[in-house]
């Protein structure tokens, strides 16, 4: 059974990709996102407050932090199954059909838009004002203001902006998002984000939860910079994590306070049942690395340059790519960190049937390439 969104729900759309298999021919952009309203009760945060008071070891006043309520908050949100939503590109709702998205179990909806060439030239001036953003209405329909996402501006002519069709705002507010335009060739950066770009300390349990629900986000120093720096040479860049998707909004503005290269974002789905709140938080090898098997099959002619770290299986994950696709890989780069035993060694094993010129063991981003050539 569909139904159309209520007025109290809220839509969220994704940052994704945009593709054609040549050069002046008809594009495929990827529509994501994501069916959510925030669940009534005090219950549902007393039972998170109790769960992670006694991991941590913490008092109440360190849960009562504007910090804590705002991570929380979206774990505390309801997905809507079977909901029907209609997305369209921006600049042309009046003259382009919509696409017809279905939400599922997890409350996530995909779809993709067909837009000819001259269609594409014609909508990427078109600009929201905003890079990515939501609306949420309350339960009488009222609109409750326009959200900014957080990602900066795209490059100019690099992107779509897309728009949600809804009865559900006023004055021309509605959710909206940009879809990232990617040329078949060139080079992309598939990069982690936990103790690659922001420090999460992964290896240490404790310490992870800690920093994803009691602290601000913090960025490895200096990663920020090299990105912007590959940016300038046309590279794509797309963000690829274990972490839940119930974490896009505080990621989302993390990238952008911290002025990271725009990209596509690519999180975990997840349900709760059966599953503890670290185990929520930890890697889940198979999901990441079908998720990169996929970006690499939708651009079989890019280059890709894979940027990971130690505390966990991505040196796993980007050998087991680069084995399936060798004329792709450009280099991988791993980030040792601190406490992770035998890095050295473990990669040589690792990458053994690459040779020593296509990946990098870093310590600090000053050692990293500035040029892709």
């Amino acid at each position: 059974m569909h139904r159309e969104l209520c007025p109290f729900e809220q839509v969220i759309l994704y940052p994704s990709f945009g593709f054609r298999t040549e050069a002046g021919g008809p594009w495929t952009l990827d529509v994501t996102g994501a069916v959510r309203f925030a669940a009534e009760g005090a219950w549902r945060k007393a039972i998170w407050c109790g769960v992670l008071r006694r991991m941590l070891q913490v008092e109440m006043e360190e849960l009562d932090k504007e910090v804590f309520r705002r991570r929380v908050a979206a774990f505390m949100t309801l997905s809507k199954r079977g909901r029907t939503v209609s997305v369209a590109a921006a600049g042309a709702e009046d003259r382009l059909d919509p696409i017809v998205c279905r939400t599922l179990a997890n409350g996530q909806f995909r779809g993709t838009l067909l837009l000819s060439e001259d269609q594409v030239e014609e909508l990427r001036s078109v600009t929201l004002g905003g890079s990515a953003a939501s609306i949420a209405t309350d339960r009488e329909g009222r609109n409750g203001g326009q959200r900014t996402a957080g990602l900066l501006h795209p490059m100019a002519g690099t992107s779509i902006a897309l728009r949600v069709i809804s009865p559900y705002h006023r004055g021309g507010a509605s959710p909206c998002g940009h879809v990232h335009l990617l040329e078949p060739s060139g080079v992309s950066v598939i990069s982690d984000i936990d103790d690659t770009i922001k420090l999460s300390d992964v290896i240490h349990r404790r310490k992870l939860l800690e920093n994803t629900f009691l602290r601000e986000f913090e960025p490895v120093p200096g990663m920020a910079e090299v990105y912007r720096d590959w940016q300038q040479q046309s590279a794509a860049f797309h963000y690829v994590s274990s972490s839940p998707w119930q974490l896009f909004d505080c990621l989302n503005a993390f990238l952008a306070g911290h002025e990271f290269p725009v990209g596509s974002i690519h999180l975990r789905p997840l349900h709760f049942q059966g599953m503890s709140l670290l185990r929520l938080l930890l890697s889940r090898p198979n999901v990441k690395q079908r998720t990169i098997r996929g970006i690499f099959q939708r651009f079989p002619q890019r280059r890709f340059v894979l940027v990971g770290d130690s505390g966990e299986r991505d040196p796993e994950i980007y050998a087991a790519v680069a084995e399936e696709f060798p004329m792709q890989i450009e280099r991988i780069l791993i980030r040792r960190l601190a406490g992770s035993s035998d890095v050295a060694a473990r990669l040589t094993h690792v990458f053994r049937n690459l040779t020593r010129q296509q990946w990098q063991m870093f310590d600090g981003p000053d050692e990293l390439p500035r040029s892709l050539e």
